[in-house]
Protein backbone atom coordinates (compact mmCIF):
# COMPACT_ATOMS: atom_id res chain seq x y z
CA UNK A 1 0.00 0.00 0.00
CA UNK A 2 1.45 3.32 -1.10
CA UNK A 3 1.73 6.01 1.57
CA UNK A 4 0.63 9.58 1.00
CA UNK A 5 4.24 10.71 1.36
CA UNK A 6 5.36 8.40 -1.43
CA UNK A 7 2.53 9.56 -3.70
CA UNK A 8 3.39 13.20 -3.15
CA UNK A 9 7.17 12.84 -3.51
CA UNK A 10 7.09 10.53 -6.54
CA UNK A 11 4.93 13.01 -8.42
CA UNK A 12 7.33 15.87 -7.59
CA UNK A 13 10.45 14.14 -8.90
CA UNK A 14 11.88 15.49 -12.12
CA UNK A 15 12.18 12.75 -14.76
CA UNK A 16 15.95 13.17 -15.02
CA UNK A 17 16.32 12.89 -11.24
CA UNK A 18 14.47 9.61 -10.76
CA UNK A 19 16.61 6.68 -9.74
CA UNK A 20 19.41 8.87 -8.40
CA UNK A 21 20.45 9.27 -4.82
CA UNK A 22 18.71 11.92 -2.79
CA UNK A 23 16.00 13.10 -5.20
CA UNK A 24 13.31 12.75 -2.53
CA UNK A 25 15.06 15.33 -0.34
CA UNK A 26 15.25 17.74 -3.26
CA UNK A 27 11.57 17.22 -4.09
CA UNK A 28 10.58 17.67 -0.45
CA UNK A 29 12.49 20.95 -0.20
CA UNK A 30 10.80 22.31 -3.34
CA UNK A 31 7.32 21.42 -2.08
CA UNK A 32 7.99 22.83 1.38
CA UNK A 33 9.15 26.08 -0.19
CA UNK A 34 6.22 26.34 -2.62
CA UNK A 35 3.62 25.45 0.03
CA UNK A 36 4.92 27.83 2.70
CA UNK A 37 5.97 25.06 5.09
CA UNK A 38 8.98 24.99 7.37
CA UNK A 39 12.07 23.10 6.30
CA UNK A 40 11.82 19.34 6.92
CA UNK A 41 8.16 19.65 7.91
CA UNK A 42 6.58 17.87 4.93
CA UNK A 43 6.04 14.59 6.78
CA UNK A 44 4.45 16.37 9.71
CA UNK A 45 2.20 18.23 7.28
CA UNK A 46 1.09 14.99 5.63
CA UNK A 47 0.41 13.37 8.99
CA UNK A 48 -2.44 15.84 9.47
CA UNK A 49 -4.51 14.04 6.82
CA UNK A 50 -5.83 10.50 6.59
CA UNK A 51 -5.99 9.13 3.07
CA UNK A 52 -9.39 7.49 2.74
CA UNK A 53 -9.54 4.09 0.99
CA UNK A 54 -11.72 5.44 -1.82
CA UNK A 55 -9.36 8.28 -2.69
CA UNK A 56 -6.34 6.04 -2.20
CA UNK A 57 -7.70 3.67 -4.83
CA UNK A 58 -8.22 6.58 -7.22
CA UNK A 59 -4.69 7.91 -6.74
CA UNK A 60 -3.04 4.51 -7.09
CA UNK A 61 -4.97 3.58 -10.24
CA UNK A 62 -3.03 4.70 -13.36
CA UNK A 63 -6.18 5.69 -15.31
CA UNK A 64 -8.30 7.59 -12.76
CA UNK A 65 -7.83 11.28 -12.05
CA UNK A 66 -9.50 13.27 -9.26
CA UNK A 67 -10.37 16.80 -10.38
CA UNK A 68 -10.98 19.35 -7.67
CA UNK A 69 -13.89 21.75 -7.92
CA UNK A 70 -13.55 24.91 -9.96
CA UNK A 71 -13.37 27.56 -7.23
CA UNK A 72 -10.63 25.76 -5.30
CA UNK A 73 -8.49 25.29 -8.41
CA UNK A 74 -8.84 28.98 -9.25
CA UNK A 75 -7.51 29.88 -5.80
CA UNK A 76 -4.49 27.64 -6.32
CA UNK A 77 -3.86 29.12 -9.77
CA UNK A 78 -4.01 32.72 -8.54
CA UNK A 79 -1.70 32.03 -5.61
CA UNK A 80 0.92 30.06 -7.57
CA UNK A 81 1.79 31.90 -10.76
CA UNK A 82 5.38 31.61 -11.86
CA UNK A 83 8.19 30.33 -9.67
CA UNK A 84 8.21 31.42 -6.00
CA UNK A 85 11.16 33.66 -5.17
CA UNK A 86 10.28 34.58 -1.59
CA UNK A 87 8.66 32.94 1.42
CA UNK A 88 5.12 31.86 0.59
CA UNK A 89 2.13 31.91 2.96
CA UNK A 90 0.98 28.54 4.22
CA UNK A 91 -1.00 26.87 1.48
CA UNK A 92 -3.74 25.82 3.90
CA UNK A 93 -4.76 29.48 4.15
CA UNK A 94 -6.10 29.30 0.58
CA UNK A 95 -8.89 26.96 1.63
CA UNK A 96 -10.49 29.41 4.08
CA UNK A 97 -10.94 26.79 6.77
CA UNK A 98 -12.52 24.13 4.52
CA UNK A 99 -12.00 20.61 5.83
CA UNK A 100 -13.82 18.65 3.10
CA UNK A 101 -13.00 18.84 -0.59
CA UNK A 102 -15.15 17.77 -3.52
CA UNK A 103 -13.51 15.84 -6.33
CA UNK A 104 -14.86 14.61 -9.67
CA UNK A 105 -13.11 11.43 -10.75
CA UNK A 106 -12.71 10.76 -14.49
CA UNK A 107 -11.30 7.69 -16.22
CA UNK A 108 -8.54 8.32 -18.76
CA UNK A 109 -9.44 5.62 -21.24
CA UNK A 110 -10.62 6.09 -24.80
CA UNK A 111 -13.21 3.29 -24.70
CA UNK A 112 -14.23 3.49 -21.06
CA UNK A 113 -17.80 3.03 -19.87
CA UNK A 114 -17.05 4.38 -16.41
CA UNK A 115 -18.82 7.72 -15.97
CA UNK A 116 -17.37 10.53 -13.87
CA UNK A 117 -18.33 10.23 -10.23
CA UNK A 118 -17.99 12.35 -7.11
CA UNK A 119 -15.64 11.76 -4.17
CA UNK A 120 -15.51 13.80 -0.97
CA UNK A 121 -12.26 13.72 1.00
CA UNK A 122 -10.43 15.51 3.78
CA UNK A 123 -7.22 15.42 1.73
CA UNK A 124 -6.62 18.89 0.23
CA UNK A 125 -6.02 19.21 -3.51
CA UNK A 126 -2.38 20.29 -3.31
CA UNK A 127 -1.58 16.74 -2.15
CA UNK A 128 -3.42 15.09 -5.07
CA UNK A 129 -2.57 17.52 -7.88
CA UNK A 130 0.90 16.14 -8.61
CA UNK A 131 -0.27 12.55 -9.08
CA UNK A 132 -3.17 13.70 -11.25
CA UNK A 133 -0.89 15.84 -13.40
CA UNK A 134 1.54 12.98 -14.05
CA UNK A 135 -1.34 10.74 -15.20
CA UNK A 136 -2.60 13.45 -17.54
CA UNK A 137 0.85 13.86 -19.08
CA UNK A 138 1.18 10.12 -19.68
CA UNK A 139 -2.27 10.03 -21.27
CA UNK A 140 -1.40 12.94 -23.54
CA UNK A 141 1.85 11.32 -24.69
CA UNK A 142 0.17 7.96 -25.33
CA UNK A 143 -2.88 9.19 -27.24
CA UNK A 144 -1.94 12.68 -28.50
CA UNK A 145 -5.23 13.80 -27.03
CA UNK A 146 -6.05 16.23 -24.24
CA UNK A 147 -8.13 14.95 -21.38
CA UNK A 148 -10.56 17.84 -21.75
CA UNK A 149 -11.68 16.49 -25.13
CA UNK A 150 -13.03 13.40 -23.34
CA UNK A 151 -15.24 15.32 -20.96
CA UNK A 152 -18.25 15.81 -23.21
CA UNK A 153 -18.49 12.12 -23.98
CA UNK A 154 -17.81 11.03 -20.40
CA UNK A 155 -20.46 13.31 -18.96
CA UNK A 156 -23.08 11.80 -21.28
CA UNK A 157 -22.57 8.30 -19.90
CA UNK A 158 -25.39 6.91 -17.73
CA UNK A 159 -24.84 7.57 -14.05
CA UNK A 160 -22.48 10.49 -14.62
CA UNK A 161 -22.36 13.30 -12.08
CA UNK A 162 -24.31 16.43 -12.93
CA UNK A 163 -21.48 18.62 -14.14
CA UNK A 164 -20.79 20.64 -17.26
CA UNK A 165 -17.65 20.10 -19.31
CA UNK A 166 -16.63 23.71 -18.74
CA UNK A 167 -16.59 23.25 -14.99
CA UNK A 168 -14.06 20.44 -15.38
CA UNK A 169 -12.04 21.79 -18.30
CA UNK A 170 -10.73 24.82 -16.40
CA UNK A 171 -9.37 22.83 -13.42
CA UNK A 172 -7.80 20.39 -15.87
CA UNK A 173 -6.05 23.21 -17.73
CA UNK A 174 -4.87 24.80 -14.46
CA UNK A 175 -3.21 21.62 -13.18
CA UNK A 176 -0.18 21.95 -15.41
CA UNK A 177 0.91 25.57 -14.72
CA UNK A 178 0.31 25.21 -10.98
CA UNK A 179 2.27 22.01 -10.59
CA UNK A 180 5.06 23.15 -12.90
CA UNK A 181 5.55 26.19 -10.66
CA UNK A 182 6.17 23.76 -7.78
CA UNK A 183 8.20 21.28 -9.83
CA UNK A 184 10.66 23.73 -11.40
CA UNK A 185 10.85 26.33 -8.65
CA UNK A 186 14.04 25.96 -6.62
CA UNK A 187 14.23 27.32 -3.06
CA UNK A 188 17.20 29.46 -2.01
CA UNK A 189 20.22 27.68 -0.47
CA UNK A 190 19.47 29.19 2.95
CA UNK A 191 16.07 27.48 3.01
CA UNK A 192 17.50 24.11 1.93
CA UNK A 193 20.14 24.25 4.66
CA UNK A 194 17.65 25.38 7.29
CA UNK A 195 19.25 28.81 7.77
CA UNK A 196 17.39 32.10 8.21
CA UNK A 197 16.45 33.66 4.91
CA UNK A 198 17.65 37.25 4.52
CA UNK A 199 14.92 39.80 3.81
CA UNK A 200 14.60 40.99 0.21
CA UNK A 201 16.56 44.08 -0.74
CA UNK A 202 14.46 47.26 -0.64
CA UNK A 203 13.62 48.88 -3.92
CA UNK A 204 15.49 52.22 -4.12
CA UNK A 205 13.32 55.28 -4.45
CA UNK A 206 14.10 57.30 -7.54
CA UNK A 207 14.20 61.09 -7.09
CA UNK A 208 11.21 62.86 -8.54
CA UNK A 209 12.16 64.99 -11.53
CA UNK A 210 9.96 67.91 -12.49
CA UNK A 211 9.58 67.93 -16.27
CA UNK A 212 10.71 71.11 -18.07
CA UNK A 213 8.11 73.49 -19.43
CA UNK A 214 6.76 72.83 -22.94
CA UNK A 215 8.99 74.11 -25.72
CA UNK A 216 7.37 76.16 -28.45
CA UNK A 217 8.96 77.35 -31.63
CA UNK A 218 9.13 81.12 -32.16
CA UNK A 219 6.57 80.81 -34.89
CA UNK A 220 3.19 80.53 -33.18
CA UNK A 221 0.96 78.38 -35.33
CA UNK A 222 -2.73 79.08 -35.16
CA UNK A 223 -5.24 80.92 -37.25
CA UNK A 224 -6.82 84.31 -36.47
CA UNK A 225 -10.33 83.04 -36.32
CA UNK A 226 -9.44 80.19 -33.95
CA UNK A 227 -7.53 82.38 -31.50
CA UNK A 228 -9.51 83.08 -28.34
CA UNK A 229 -6.68 84.52 -26.20
CA UNK A 230 -6.74 88.33 -25.84
CA UNK A 231 -3.60 88.48 -23.69
CA UNK A 232 -1.19 88.01 -26.58
CA UNK A 233 -0.76 91.71 -27.24
CA UNK A 234 -1.79 93.90 -30.12
CA UNK A 235 0.06 91.97 -32.82
CA UNK A 236 -2.28 89.48 -34.47
CA UNK A 237 -1.00 85.91 -34.74
CA UNK A 238 0.46 84.91 -38.08
CA UNK A 239 -0.93 82.16 -40.21
CA UNK A 240 1.23 79.22 -41.13
CA UNK A 241 1.54 77.76 -44.58
CA UNK A 242 -0.60 74.77 -45.48
CA UNK A 243 0.19 72.29 -48.19
CA UNK A 244 -3.07 71.45 -49.85
CA UNK A 245 -5.60 70.75 -47.13
CA UNK A 246 -3.27 69.44 -44.42
CA UNK A 247 -0.29 70.81 -42.53
CA UNK A 248 3.27 69.87 -43.39
CA UNK A 249 4.56 67.86 -40.45
CA UNK A 250 8.07 66.68 -39.91
CA UNK A 251 6.80 63.28 -38.93
CA UNK A 252 3.57 61.61 -39.97
CA UNK A 253 3.64 59.79 -36.64
CA UNK A 254 3.08 63.12 -34.89
CA UNK A 255 -0.11 63.74 -36.83
CA UNK A 256 -1.34 60.21 -36.26
CA UNK A 257 -0.76 60.57 -32.52
CA UNK A 258 -2.81 63.75 -32.31
CA UNK A 259 -5.59 62.42 -34.53
CA UNK A 260 -5.95 59.40 -32.25
CA UNK A 261 -7.28 61.58 -29.43
CA UNK A 262 -10.88 60.78 -28.64
CA UNK A 263 -11.72 64.37 -27.50
CA UNK A 264 -12.03 66.97 -30.31
CA UNK A 265 -9.67 69.95 -30.02
CA UNK A 266 -9.46 73.33 -31.65
CA UNK A 267 -7.02 74.10 -34.44
CA UNK A 268 -4.84 76.09 -32.08
CA UNK A 269 -4.52 73.24 -29.61
CA UNK A 270 -4.02 70.78 -32.45
CA UNK A 271 -1.06 72.71 -33.90
CA UNK A 272 0.59 73.21 -30.50
CA UNK A 273 0.41 69.51 -29.75
CA UNK A 274 1.86 68.63 -33.14
CA UNK A 275 4.77 70.96 -32.55
CA UNK A 276 5.50 69.38 -29.17
CA UNK A 277 5.55 65.90 -30.63
CA UNK A 278 7.78 67.02 -33.52
CA UNK A 279 10.24 68.74 -31.17
CA UNK A 280 10.27 65.65 -28.95
CA UNK A 281 11.25 63.54 -31.97
CA UNK A 282 14.20 65.90 -32.71
CA UNK A 283 15.46 65.55 -29.14
CA UNK A 284 14.58 69.10 -28.15
CA UNK A 285 13.42 69.74 -24.56
CA UNK A 286 9.70 70.16 -24.03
Amino acid sequence: MTSLLDLVLQSALLPERRGREGPEAEAAAKLEWAWGLGRRSLEAHLDLFDLEPELREVLECPTTVPIVEDKTMIQLRMAHQGYPTRIQPNIMELYNGDTFFNYTVICLELDTDTPPYAVVSKVPPHLTLGTSFQKLMQFRRAHKLSASSLLDRLLRLPGSVEMTAGKLARPLSFMEPVFRSWLYGYPPPEFVEGLPIPPPLPIPELPFRVPPPPFLTPQRAWSNEDSDDDSLGGTPPRRITFRGTSMSFESSAAANLIRSQSRPVSRRTYVLQVQRVACRGRGAPY
